[in-house]
Parts: structure tokens; C-alpha cells; sequence
């Protein structure tokens, strides 16, 4: 198939088929003005880019935001507060998920997953009900760093390509879709709180040999069992357990032919309950998770995909999955007069993945685009919207063709995502943001190159995610050639004491 169109004005840049991107988290932003994402002070990012301190991290956010938003499929907007302020040693704290108890008036969900009795994170039931399910504000807060100093996260982590608050902010959204627990134990106030959630249902004690069920377990031996420096451990469905087997080399333990994840469970250094247990795997997991109570620099949910699979993103009918969309200029095929360009899109899972959605925008500064092949896709001014199914480790290429290549190169942007009920664990690579161009003599020794990769890549071959539906087009913040991630020590549920009085009488915020 080769289409010849022409591209109107940058006017179509928002294309039609938008609509049918994911559902987005709403990041609602808390700070006062000259705050947090309303910082004014100007900022020189490592590629140069000139910008404010308050652009830099609104739009790492919504990078993020966009690429977890690929990772799940919702249809109900999920409202996220947001601020920046001072925090004792950390660089975030998210009070939340909300959780909420199924009971015999609970609206139900048609998958089967809502068990009466169990406590769930109100981001889940949204999405497994289709319904807004907080009277709250919102699902969640979370509060970021703010320092006195001028460390902003802004650094570019070596092992991802995307600075450090990618990885904070990714890490905190994966709490916000259910990572979490909702508990308050070693000396609280009035007394210590531990219900049976979704999380708790996963959870293992291994006490000298005998593996306990931590939702048959009293408040004294949930105590124990988070200050067993080791011991606490994370179950799954089969498949969780297989991915367990096939993938980690360290912090995994196997007991009658069951394997399980070590989740955190050291005591605090006084010898106190450390309250980050149950939302974090043990740093001895390897290789290193986001999901540490410490970030590592990563991009892919690990063993979180899995959790969040096993709790009910998959409805009992999805699996965890990796697709991924990159582009190039293949140099072979191009002259000075015309530029070939190969989108390729990846289900770098070992198993068959269906309904799968790309869209590809065009750069509106090239009029004149020939579509040289690109089977199951609908062709517009704009863009291509397409449908596909992969067969276990496929890849697909559409070829395209323009005239001579400007000194600016080719902007080319675009996703790829499931349509069915799977999680994919690294949404980063599921974007395709990137701007192409021939590489120059010096990257190339002098010999003009023709190894048919362009020097600009996409951002997305081993990149990180969010949640969003690729709605803004909001390009990474700065140049994002490897992946993303990069973090400092996070804290997450210090603040769980919260529920419990949330729970008890405090009256609901409109």
C-alpha cells in the first residue's frame, strides 16, 4: 500500500482518533503560587533546554502520567492531588489510595473480583466498576520534595536517560494504583489497625519454615512478620509465580514448589515497625525493583505488573505484557531528495497479544508523506489510527516516505497499548516522541553512517510510564534517548494512621 497525502496545518496535530487513547490520571496541582509547579526560578537542563523549575516538574509529571495511562485500561478518570512541599528525608509521600470495605450493598463488579469483606484501593473499584467511587477530592495526595536547596530531581539518570523525578513520580502513581496497604501498626494511636485488602491476600509469613496466610493472621504475628527481615513474602497467581522463577536472581524464596517475593520487612533502627512494610518489596530483590522503599533506576513494574495484575487490573482475563514503538530513517533506502522512515511497533512478550492500538502522528512541517505500507491501519491528514494483533515476540514495521530531511528532522509521535484487560510493565517504551535525523559526520566517524538508526531514537527502548492517554502530546522533558527512571529514598504510608481516623468519624472532604 503506498497512500500519497498532504498534511493541512499544524491545526490537525490533535487528531481525530484521540478519544480512543486511554483514560488519564488528573493530576490536580495543591501548590500556592511560586510553589512546587508554579516555581518561577529558572533552570538549565542538561541538554540545555532553558526553562523554570515549576515547567520542569509539571511536565515530567504528565510524561509520566501519559505513559502509565498505556500501561492499564480504565475508563474512569482517577483525580491524583499533587504538591510540592518540605518532607523530613524523603523524596515522596502519597497518602493514598483510599480503600473502602465490600459489603452487601457494595455495587459489585461483573468480573467477580469484589469480595465482601476485603478492603480495596478506590482506584481499582473505579475501574472495575466503571464508576467514580470517592466522595473525596480525590484518590489520592501526594506530596514531592520541595528543598531549600537546588536539587530538583532534575538530574539524568544513566541507566534510564530521564531525570530522577521520573522514577519518584512513577513510583507513587504504581502506590496510587494499588501497591499499597492500608494499615497502622506498631503503636498507634488509639490502638494498631490491620484490615484484609488486596494486598494482604498476596501476603505470606514464613515462621520458621511454616508458611502462615497473612489474612488469618492476629495484629502481635502482622508485627512480627513485617520485623522479620525477610521473611514477610508476596504470593501470586502461577503465572506471577513462574514470572518469579524466570526473572529474579535474588529476594525470592520457594516453598512447596511455590516461589514468593520478599517484601520489606526490617525493623526500623530502633528496633520500631518500620510503617513503608506491606507497599514494598525488599531491597534484596533482584534484579532491583521500582517498588523498593529506595527507587531503583527503572522503568519496568517488576513485580508490582504482576501484583497489580493479580488484584484485579486483569480481571481475571489479561496477562502482564510488554509492546513497545520505536522509529528510524532507514539511511540505506534514503537519498538527499527523499527520506524513508520505518516505524516499528513490538509485542516483546512471549505469548500472543490482541487488540492492540497504535496511533502515529504526523509532523506537519512535511506536506507531502507517502504511507509505503501499513496493513490494519486507517490513514487521515494527520496520522494513522491502527488495530493489530501480535503473535508472541512479533514485530510489525510501517514504511514511510518524505522529501529531504530538514536540519530539524522529522518529529514523529505516537503510542501503542492493549485494548484488552492487560498490564503492561513499562509503558515508557509504549510512546513514540521522538524527532529524526541523520547522524553527523562526528557520530559516524566521517563516513556519513549507514548503520539505520537515526540519533535521536524515541525515548522508548527501555522507557518508563505514568498514566494519561497520551492526551497532551507532552514531550519528555528533556531528551530521552535510553528510558526513564531514577529516584531518591521514598516513603509511603507514614501517613496511614490517616485511614483509621478517616475511617472512624472524621467527616468526608467535598
Amino acid at each position: 500500500m503506498k497512500i500519497k497525502i498532504l498534511l493541512l496545518s499544524s491545526l490537525f496535530l490533535l487528531p481525530s482518533y484521540a478519544s480512543a487513547e486511554r483514560t488519564k490520571i488528573v493530576p490536580e496541582y495543591l501548590d500556592e503560587e511560586g510553589k512546587g509547579v508554579n516555581d518561577k526560578r529558572t533552570l538549565t537542563l542538561s541538554d540545555g533546554t532553558e526553562t523554570t523549575v515549576g515547567e520542569f516538574r509539571k511536565n515530567t509529571i504528565e510524561y509520566v502520567v501519559r505513559a502509565m495511562s498505556l500501561q492499564f485500561k480504565n475508563e474512569v478518570s482517577l483525580a491524583w492531588g499533587v504538591k510540592f512541599g518540605p518532607l523530613d528525608g524523603y523524596g515522596a509521600l502519597t497518602s493514598g489510595p483510599s480503600f473502602s470495605v465490600v459489603d452487601e450493598r457494595t455495587e459489585k463488579d461483573e468480573f467477580g473480583i469484589m469480595q465482601e469483606g476485603r478492603h480495596y484501593p478506590l482506584t481499582l473499584t473505579a475501574a472495575l466498576t466503571g464508576k467514580q467511587t470517592t466522595d473525596y477530592d480525590n484518590y489520592g495526595e501526594t506530596t514531592f520534595v520541595d528543598r531549600d536547596d537546588d536539587f530538583f530531581f532534575d538530574d539524568i539518570s544513566d541507566s534510564t536517560g530521564l531525570p530522577l523525578l521520573a522514577t519518584v513520580v512513577y513510583h507513587e502513581l504504581t502506590h496510587f494504583y494499588g501497591f499499597a496497604d492500608t494499615n497502622c501498626l506498631g503503636g498507634c494511636i488509639p490502638e494498631d489497625y490491620s484490615v484484609n485488602t488486596t494486598m494482604t491476600e498476596l501476603l505470606r509469613y514464613n515462621q520458621s519454615g511454616e508458611i502462615l496466610l497473612y489474612d488469618n493472621m492476629d495484629i502481635d504475628t502482622r508485627i512480627a512478620a513485617g520485623k522479620s527481615s525477610g521473611d514477610l513474602l508476596l504470593s501470586g497467581s502461577e503465572s506471577s509465580q513462574n514470572a518469579f522463577v524466570n526473572e529474579l536472581a535474588g529476594g525470592i524464596q520457594t516453598h512447596d514448589e511455590k516461589a514468593y517475593v520478599e517484601m520489606l520487612s526490617e525493623p526500623l533502627s530502633d528496633g520500631g515497625y518500620d510503617p513503608q512494610v506491606g507497599s514494598h518489596v525488599s531491597n534484596d530483590v533482584q534484579p532491583a525493583q521500582l517498588m523498593r522503599s529506595s527507587v531503583a533506576h527503572t522503568t519496568d513494574l517488576g513485580v508490582a505488573a504482576f501484583m497489580l495484575c493479580d488484584i484485579g487490573w486483569c480481571r481475571n482475563e489479561g496477562e502482564v505484557i510488554d509492546l513497545s514503538a520505536a522509529a528510524s530513517i532507514n539511511e540505506n533506502a534514503s537519498t538527499e531528495s527523499e527520506t524513508h522512515l520505518v516505524v516499528t511497533l513490538t509485542n516483546q512478550t512471549n505469548s500472543a497479544v490482541d487488540n492492540v492500538i497504535s496511533n502515529i502522528r504526523f509532523d506537519a512541517n512535511y506536506p507531502e508523506l507517502s504511507v509505503d505500507s501499513a496493513n490494519s491501519c486507517e490513514v487521515s491528514e494527520t496520522g494513522l489510527s491502527c488495530t493489530f494483533n501480535f503473535s508472541a515476540l512479533e514485530e510489525k514495521e510501517i514504511l514511510l516516505s518524505v522529501g529531504a530531511l530538514s536540519e530539524a528532522g522529522y518529529q514523529i509521535a505516537g503510542e501503542i497499548y492493549s485494548d484488552d484487560y492487560d498490564v503492561d510493565r513499562d509503558g515508557f517504551n509504549n510512546i513514540l516522541d521522538t524527532t529524526l535525523t541523520f547522524p553527523s559526520e562526528e557520530d559516524t566517524g566521517g563516513d556519513g553512517g549507514n548503520d539505520n538508526n537515526d540519533d535521536g531514537d524515541d525515548g522508548t527502548d527501555g522507557g518508563d510510564s505514568g498514566s494519561g492517554s497520551g492526551d497532551s502530546g507532552t514531550t519528555p522533558p528533556v531528551n530521552t534517548e535510553s528510558a526513564s527512571g531514577g529516584s531518591s529514598s521514598l516513603f509511603f504510608f507514614l501517613m496511614l494512621g490517616l485511614v483509621w481516623l478517616l475511617s472512624y468519624g472524621i467527616p468526608k472532604r467535598k
